[in-house]
């Protein structure tokens, strides 16, 4: 299985981010305001904040700063098992 090099929340949050440019332009009916402009202001603000979001979001876990990230990689990439809780090693 190959590896995904972009996480899928980051995903998420650009499909969020794509759909709030997008849709209040196709169904004009999203647009509650009659056309004053307020609607489409907050939804090309929520769709700014969410890319924005996600590219934060990926550039962190690219960083390998994220803390459960990094064992998880290392885990993976050796093909160790982790140890369970209350085992020793002899």
């Amino acid at each position: 299985m190959t590896k995904l090099h972009t996480p899928v929340a980051a995903w998420l949050l650009y499909l969020v981010g794509a759909s709030c440019f997008v849709l209040p332009l196709l169904f004009t009916s999203l647009q509650f305001d009659d056309g004053a402009g307020y609607a489409i202001t907050m939804y090309y603000t929520g769709g700014f904040i969410s890319v924005l979001l996600g590219i934060l979001f990926h550039l962190w876990t690219r960083s390998r700063q994220a803390a459960g990230h990094k064992t998880f990689s290392a885990g993976i990439n050796k093909d160790v098992v982790p140890h369970r809780l209350g085992e020793t090693e002899e």
